[in-house]
């Protein structure tokens, strides 16, 4: 009887460790998901700010861009008209426009012109806003606060003076309510007319965006428990690797996403500075090298001022393509900016760059853009460098490659150049055949 109850509080101390362990793994399974559903939020929330800021940067642009073309066109026509007709003009134009405009996530635009640059009451004058036609005419003040005492016409005022643009985060009353909430805006100068052109998108929007996918992520995460109580017996480990793996395969997803030039489908600026730091390393440490290019259309704007911006992205398209047909998979092509790319190259011999330099000269020159109107050609200037132990950043390189593209312009473009001295004032160059 005494053996028996002996077996049966050894029985019973078995299970109880067993279930002491099972709580401990689901405890740490939901510790786990809930630090993976905070870390995809952060990243989530920061991923969608950068892009709402370069919407917002690129429409403002946009507008400046289009208000050069419509002042040129308003003075052709409207010759003997004093300044201050052309402005009216220019300002009835682009209120119909901007009026008839709609963005995403209840972005808006407005229009503020600087009557002082001292600050101060009455510095300016509201004359165009798409969501408070009310407000036009409306004299501004440096003074006026938000609901938390930030003073944001002062904030965009000084940020015009230094830099001409600011982004700037402040409180206001959200449209057709009593709720202050937080708006996001980027505004940039106009200089023609003293004009400062804004646009605002309410980061409420962003937040019930992350908590949309936030909701999402916790009925996984209530679904994963449950599965991840099961493979404690049934093998958890593999359970919680296969997890793991999964977020992984998505961040990377993600990751890449960014990581691309959303025009050309080349590689992003940021996404090329981070590969060049990391050959940049290898070679300094011996293991291997890589030859880099550096690439622009011959006039590009030449083509945007005579054809329009439409042609000038479809070039840039075409660019990308051409270059990808030379070097297949052997690199990776990278958007730098403008019309300027760089292409990389890890482990390719520099003895082959003259043929790689000549096939990429012919055939960029074979691009035809279709305008509607006529096809026309395009050419470029190519500067090529390759990796040194001895460079300490990839900034030297990149200073190589751009001497070298320097130099393929001042020779008459449509040609490459090959530098590989540290020292451009002795460079080595040498460039495609005539």
């Amino acid at each position: 009887m005494a053996q028996k109850i002996q077996c049966f509080w050894i029985r019973k101390k078995h299970v109880i460790h067993l279930m002491l362990i099972i709580i401990a793994v689901f405890a740490a399974i939901i510790l786990e998901y809930h630090w993976l559903v905070r870390r995809f939020s952060q990243y989530a929330y920061d991923s969608i700010l950068d892009i709402k800021k370069k919407h917002l940067e690129d429409v403002v642009d946009n507008i400046i861009i289009n208000l050069d073309e419509r002042q040129e066109i308003l003075r052709d026509a409207n010759e003997g008209f004093s300044e201050e007709q052309i402005e009216e003009m220019l300002e009835n134009d682009v209120r119909n426009w901007i009026y008839a405009s709609e963005y995403n996530d209840a972005s808006y635009i407005w229009i503020n012109k600087v009557l002082n640059y001292d600050g101060g009451d009455d510095y300016g004058i509201r004359i165009i806003h798409a969501n408070l036609k009310d407000t036009e005419g409306m004299m501004l003040s440096t003074n006026e606060e938000d609901s938390v005492g930030n003073k944001p016409y002062l904030v965009e005022l000084e940020g015009i003076k230094k830099e001409g643009e600011i982004y700037q985060v402040y409180q206001f009353q959200k449209i057709d309510s009593d709720r202050q909430v937080t708006k996001l805006t980027f505004a940039k100068l106009y200089a023609d007319y003293n004009w400062i052109i804004c646009m605002g998108v309410d980061l409420e929007e962003v937040d019930n965006y992350v908590n949309q996918m936030q909701s999402k992520t916790r009925k996984l995460l209530f679904l994963g428990i449950i599965l991840m109580e099961l493979a404690v017996v049934l093998g958890f480990v593999l359970v919680l690797a296969y997890r793991r793996k999964q977020y992984d395969s998505k961040a990377k997803e993600l990751i890449s996403e960014l990581n691309a030039d959303y025009l050309t489908g080349a590689g992003s600026r940021r996404y090329g500075e981070w590969l060049l730091s990391r050959y940049c390393d290898e070679c300094r440490h011996g293991n291997g090298s890589a030859v880099v290019a550096m690439l622009d259309i011959d006039y590009f704007k030449k083509i945007n001022d005579t054809y329009g911006h439409e042609a000038g992205d479809h070039a840039l398209q075409e660019f990308v393509v051409a270059i990808s047909h030379v070097i297949k998979s052997q690199g990776t092509i990278i958007r730098w900016g403008g019309d300027e790319f760089v292409v990389i190259l890890p482990n390719y011999g520099i003895e082959n760059v003259n043929t790689l330099g000549k096939e990429l000269i012919e055939k960029i020159q074979s691009i035809e853009i279709d305008t509607g109107t006529e096809l026309i050609t395009m050419t470029s200037s190519i500067g090529f460098t390759v990796f040194e132990e001895t460079d300490e950043f990839y900034n030297d390189v990149m200073k190589r490659t751009d001497y070298a593209l320097y130099m393929a312009k001042l020779s008459g473009r449509n040609r490459y150049k090959i530098n590989l001295k540290q020292d451009n004032s002795e460079a080595i160059y040498s460039d495609k055949e005539k």
